[in-house]
């Protein structure tokens, strides 16, 4: 019996496959964070980031290391960062 439950687990096991991740629709943009408090908006370009949080105005450059991972780099900020 042990063996019958094993073989079967294992062939369901070989059957399933794990998601792909498509991070494409991240890389450029206009993307929002609710938060009632904050208006916090990221605008997305291939190169640059843009965010806006409240009075805060961030300009950073954006290095991709893979499709779904990136680094920020610190370009510029208004008078208010």
């Amino acid at each position: 019996m042990k063996t019958i439950t094993l073989l079967l687990l294992l062939i369901t096991g070989i059957g399933l496959q794990a998601q792909s991740l498509d991070c494409s629709g991240m890389k450029t943009g206009k993307f929002y964070i609710p938060d009632p408090k904050l208006d916090y908006q990221i605008e997305r370009t291939e190169e640059f980031q843009y965010e806006k949080i409240g009075k805060i105005e961030i300009t950073t450059r954006i290095v991709w290391l893979s499709d779904c991972e990136y680094k920020l780099i610190f370009v510029k900020g208004n008078k208010a960062y």
